[in-house]
Formats: structure tokens, sequence, C-alpha cells
């Protein structure tokens, strides 16, 4: 009777045991998922969904909006569903790890799949702003010296701050997409044009930006003893009591100090009439943009 060699079988059981396990890791790595229902969305927004950082780079604001998209694992389906106190059960990261204007190609993984790591592979388009147009402009537009600005050693204007509260910017996409952005994106800011090197006291354009884009409006750096036009009771501000007021003088209801002379002649024919009131209300109710000029 042969000796049984047990070290040449326990190599034969290992040996099959690490090659039924390798080809379970090989078989497992190389397995994804399928869409079999795309998101309902495929284009994402400059400036909504996804902006380019200062320093040239695509960066995803949030989570991607997946709602309607279905994975298919192993003949079952996976549709997207809300997990109390954490969100939808799916994510989505970039298939090169890079995002790119344009197409990109994602990973999307759900996570009620129950093999680890697998995933599918869709498209979606990063779409940029091609253009941008001013519905309201900020609601703050005259500026009041040292609370606003102050005296450089130039004695020029040193902007400390700019509030764009009250913005709202018509963005069309490349699309031909046309979407509402309010003041409180962050991709929205101001900046001051580039041919201009020293702010003066009294009318400016500055520009509200979103992204590369710029729109102008116009501004009023005032002091206590420079006043903006159609400020006629010189409270800082510009609204319907000025109107009514202009249009009181206009009639002779009421009479105007050689100051508000001055400022309620906002269309600068040399008088004070109803087309400098009706200027000066179609301002205050935001039909236009401006008035300084």
């Amino acid at each position: 009777m042969k000796r049984l060699n047990f070290r040449a079988i326990i190599s034969a059981v290992l040996a099959v045991v690490i090659a039924f396990g390798s080809f379970s890791l090989c078989a497992a790595a190389a397995e994804t998922a399928k869409v079999v229902k795309p998101p309902k969305e495929t284009d994402f927004y400059e400036g909504i969904d996804w902006y380019i950082n200062k320093n040239g780079a695509v960066v995803v604001s949030h989570d991607l909006n997946l709602d309607g998209i279905v994975l298919s694992y192993n003949s079952k389906e996976y549709p997207v569903r809300d997990i109390p106190g954490f969100g939808p059960n799916v994510s989505a990261s970039s298939l090169d790890g890079k995002w790119k204007v344009g197409e990109n190609k994602i990973k999307v993984y759900n996570y009620d799949i129950p093999e680890s790591g697998a995933y599918a592979v869709t498209t979606v388009n990063f779409v940029r702003a091609k253009s941008i147009e001013l519905v309201n402009r900020p609601d703050k537009t005259i500026l009041v010296q040292d609370k606003d600005w102050q005296l450089g050693i130039l004695n020029d204007v040193e902007i400390k701050e700019f509030d764009t509260t009250g913005t709202i910017l018509s963005v069309t996409f490349t699309n031909g997409v046309t979407k509402t952005v309010y003041d409180n994106n962050s991709y929205m800011s101001w900046s001051v044009p580039p041919e201009i090197e020293i702010f003066e006291i009294g009318p400016q354009d500055l520009y509200i930006t979103y992204g590369e884009l710029y729109v102008p409006f116009g501004a009023f750096f005032a002091t206590s003893k420079v006043h903006c036009p159609g400020d006629v009771n010189t409270d800082n501000k510009i609204n319907s009591l000025d109107a009514l007021q202009i249009l009181k003088a206009s009639v002779g209801s009421i009479s105007f100090n050689a100051e508000q002379k001055q400022l309620s002649d906002v269309n600068s024919d040399g008088s004070t009439n109803s087309m400098d009131a009706l200027k000066v209300l179609q301002y205050a109710v935001g039909k236009i943009n401006f008035i300084y000029k």
C-alpha cells in the first residue's frame, strides 16, 4: 500500500483554491452594471452645476442630479431612490478622473447594488454660458462715502465692497437654454472695467460678472455734497417719491432749490419736466438700469 503524499495533496488543494479565487476576483472586477434608462437631464450648466476656477480647472459644484437613471446588475434593475437622512442612492464620478467642458463620460454607482465597486458608464454634457442680460440691477447703486467707499491718496474713489443683493441675470447657454440666476449664486460677482484706472466722484459704470461674461450697470459715488441725479430728496435712494416730487415740480405744485433743479434734470435737457419724472420712475421700478448718464 502506497503512502499518501499529504504535502502534495495540500499543495494541489491550495492551487485549486487560489485558481478559483483568482477567477472569481477577475470576474467581479470585470463585471459592471449597465444603464437601462438614462437620467432625465444630461446637460449640466456653467455656474449652476459646475464652474471654472482660477486655475482654469472645471469643478463640480454639487452632486450631479441623476434623477430617473436606472441601472441593471445581474439581470436586476436598480432605480434611483432617496435614502432617508442621506439623499439619492446614486453618485457619479468622472471616468478618467477629470471633469471638462463638453462631453463627459461618467461612472454611476448605485448603493443598492450588492457588489461593491459595480458601476455603469453614461455620458453627460457640461454646457458653457454664452451670454448674459441684466434683468434686475443691484438694489444699491448709490454708493456713499465712508460707508461704501473712501477717498484714496490721490483723492480718488476706493471701493470697500460692493453688494450685489437684488441682482438678477438671464443667462443663455451654448445649447440655447436660458436660465434665471439670482445674486445668491457664487459664480456671480462684480468688477471694475479694465480700462478704468482711477474712479472719480460721481457716475461710473461697474460690471456684474458671471464667470468670464459681464454686463455693465450704472453706479454713482456720492458724498454729502455730491448727490446722484434723480435723488431730489437727497436720501441716497432713487424711488417713486423722487419721481412724484419731480412731477409736482414740473407742474408748479412745489418749488425746487438750485441743487434739486440740477438733480431733477436727469435727461439733461435743461429743464425739469414729466420726462424726467418718467425716467426716474422707470429706474425706480427696474424698467431701465441706467440713470446716471
